[in-house]
């Protein structure tokens, strides 16, 4: 193996201002960057209220860790325009910023910016196609593009052209999924020996009982009115492809449930929350909902409140690539997981190592059954669920496959 460490360029289309750059991008390249290999970050950022506020907070960082960050300001309108008008402008920025580096690789995240990494190929970079997920299949799966809108038909076809021929042209792979890996080989040929698995993964550090503020949970539970209560809890996005019916359905099983403490469902999100509370008033479950939101730095308190987690996610096709972060996070804490199947390596990990329940059907008799689990998923212990995310999500080791790649 060639020890030598390199140059990289990652292009991101998400900023580190948001939620995601903080807990899955900008954690990795701390580290790689402290491992030696010279790091420089393209990003596009949503100007939001905070944004300056969190860009210099940010800036600061970046420079301590001798990490260059680079950005183009989102644009979000018009659909579908103002985002190939974003990405020419990042891909402008690519080029004149390898004029100057020659970067060994450029590592690309997402199908959204792999035709920077294609021109850059050329000049002479490697390539690593970081797919996260199939996403124009996201795209449809989540009903955000209807394909019988011809424009969003066009859009689709596309997109999976670009996928067809980047997994052909790229030097390295990443997936966040043996499901997404076994695909790849099955539908395009791909060589395994091209391809590398480094699902979302958490700071195992930051989510531990050092992550926790015992004086903020306190402050919390007496707050929040969660004293002496069953908390199944949500935190993260309430995207178009998380189940908001699904989970309050489930979790209205459990609250109605015997021999069980009263039930709290709490969620923890930065999404707009209107349509939810329009469906916790239809389903009857005013009181026993309470919804708030949080820092990065907070997030390991609030998981610290819950005793059981419960997300639903949409399978369908694009579901084989899905690692939720959100996984990673729960299980470091010690807290069990309900989810359903079809998502990504999670039924296999959650039954392979007792961590969790499944739901293959969303029905009541599924639920029902889930509700009688409660008492043996709350019986687990917190320590030997904290080592499942020790052995498949402890961000260092993601960290060591991507330090891996860059020197191979």
């Amino acid at each position: 193996m060639n020890n030598k460490k390199k140059k990289v360029l990652f292009v991101s289309y998400d900023g580190l201002t948001d939620p995601l750059g903080q807990s899955q991008i900008l954690p990795y390249f701390i580290s790689l960057s402290n491992l030696g290999h010279q790091i420089t970050i393209l990003s596009c950022e949503k100007r939001l209220k905070s944004f300056n506020t969190k860009r210099l907070q940010l800036k600061k960082i970046c420079e301590e860790n001798e990490i260059n960050w680079q950005f183009v300001d989102y644009s979000k309108t018009p659909p579908i325009l103002s985002t190939f008008s974003d990405l020419a402008k990042m891909k402008r920025l690519a080029m004149a910023l390898h004029q100057s580096h020659h970067f060994d690789w450029v590592h690309c995240r997402t199908i959204l910016t792999v035709n920077i990494g294609l021109a850059l190929q050329k000049k002479g970079s490697r390539l690593i196609f970081d797919i996260r997920g199939f996403w124009a299949d996201e795209r449809v799966d989540g009903k955000l593009w209807n394909l019988s809108n011809p424009l969003y038909a066009f859009v689709y076809k596309v997109f999976k052209r670009k996928e067809k021929f980047a997994y052909q042209h790229a030097d390295r792979i990443v997936t966040l999924t043996q499901s997404a890996q076994d695909q790849l080989v099955s539908q395009f040929g791909t060589k395994r020996k091209n391809m590398t698995i480094v699902p979302c993964m958490a700071d195992l550090d930051h989510f531990s009982e050092k992550g926790v503020d015992y004086e903020l949970q306190d402050h919390l539970v007496k707050r929040l009115d969660l004293e002496n209560k069953l908390i199944i809890g949500y935190c993260g996005s309430l995207g178009t492809r998380y189940l908001i019916k699904e989970m309050l359905l489930c979790f209205k099983t459990i609250k109605d449930a015997k021999n069980l403490k009263p039930s709290i469902f709490l969620i923890v999100t930065h999404s707009d929350t209107s349509e939810l509370k329009k469906l916790i008033t239809y389903y009857n479950l005013d009181g026993s909902v309470v919804i708030t939101s949080s820092t990065y730095q907070a997030i390991p308190t609030y998981i610290s409140i819950m005793d059981i987690a419960l997300y639903f996610i949409f399978s369908g096709n694009s579901g084989k690539a899905v690692s939720p972060t959100k996984q990673a996070e729960f299980l470091a804490l010690g807290v069990p997981i309900i989810t359903n199947g079809g998502i990504g390596d999670s039924e296999k990990v959650l039954r392979t190592h007792n961590c969790g329940e499944v739901v293959n059907l969303f029905s009541e008799e599924e639920f029902k059954k889930v509700a009688t689990k409660i008492p043996n998923l709350l019986s687990l212990p917190k320590e030997e669920i904290r080592e499942t995310a020790k052995r498949f999500f402890d961000l260092n080791k993601g960290v060591l496959r991507y330090d891996d790649l860059y020197s191979s």
